[in-house]
């Protein structure tokens, strides 16, 4: 199959600025000068000399192969070109879903931002982030707090930056990932979401008109947990302890080490950590007491 490279489309996510041929309906448009070209073409089956390998990633000093067995190869070189490679055409769709996710990571990374693994709101022009491990309730916690009237501003990977000796965080793209039964408890089926892939029951919602176009200055990451005991409270995090819990939340942190990146990234997360409070919050596992969840939160942010 041939493919035309017209590039006649530029996107912003995550202050990174794609030029591509390639539709992306959830992507920002931009009239900036381009960091980086997605194309379709070849992709090799492996890379050569590969200083890091893991299940589906092989990585050098200058690339990163990413095999989505089924779907498609990736090929990133540098910080300015990824190659896709279909390996089904049929899956054509779920393949460029990965830009989105895994080639964003990868990205950001590159281009000297710390990825949190989370997203976040805007309350008075500032930004309240949201990590924790997988299964923790960011995207939910997020949607729920823009249905309450917050301006949301990324989900899934939230770009640090440091300017002017301030912590900043790029908008990455105005789509909530939320599970099938996220969405039935927070009342969103039928707001014009779409599946993440064909084999997930993982829809991108979109989040409305109100989203931000430019760098927001961060005040406060909050780490979700889970509370058994249905407690509902807050723990500051101070210390070396933040600057570990900066590490474990950063969106794949194992690329890290390698994509050699050791210095650079503890030289942001120690600014990150000087400049922005970290607070632990244990929410309810009970669902039925989301609201009372919602309201205590709410407080903590406003006040």
């Amino acid at each position: 199959m041939n493919y035309f490279y017209a590039m006649e489309k530029r996107y912003i996510a995550g202050g990174i600025v794609i030029e591509t041929d390639i539709h992306f309906p959830e992507f920002v448009e931009s009239t900036e000068q381009p960091d980086v070209q997605v194309v379709y073409g070849k992709v090799p089956e492996e890379i050569e000399n590969p200083k890091s390998q893991r299940v589906l990633v092989q990585s050098n000093e200058n690339e990163v192969l990413l095999k989505m067995p089924g779907v498609a190869r990736y090929l990133v070189e540098g910080d300015s070109k990824i190659t896709i490679e279909l390996t089904d055409e049929n899956r054509k769709n779920d393949a460029e879903k990965y830009v989105l996710t895994f080639i964003l990571g990868v990205l950001s990374f590159k281009k000297g931002f710390f990825p949190l693994h989370g997203g976040g709101v805007v309350h008075k022009g500032e930004a309240y982030l949201f990590t924790g491990h997988s299964g923790a309730g960011k995207s939910t916690t997020l949607a729920g707090l823009a249905q309450r009237g917050f301006q949301p501003l990324a989900d899934d990977i939230s770009n640090f930056f440091v300017h002017d000796g301030k912590v900043f965080v790029h908008p990455c793209f105005p789509r909530f990932k939320l599970w099938k039964d996220s969405m039935q408890m927070l009342n969103n089926e039928g707001s014009g979401e779409y599946k993440l892939g064909t084999d997930i029951e993982k829809y991108l919602v979109p989040v409305g008109d109100d989203f931000p176009t430019g760098p927001i200055p961060v005040k406060r990451i909050y780490l979700l947990q889970e509370d058994r005991d249905d407690k509902t409270f807050f723990k500051e995090i101070k210390g070396k302890e933040k600057l570990m819990k900066l590490k474990q939340n950063s969106y794949k942190p194992w690329m890290v080490k390698a994509f050699n990146l050791n210095q650079k990234h503890f030289s942001l997360m120690n600014d990150i950590a000087a400049q922005v409070e970290l607070k632990e919050f244990h929410r309810p596992f009970d669902k039925k007491k989301i609201n009372e969840m919602y309201e205590f939160l709410i407080k903590d942010i406003q006040g």
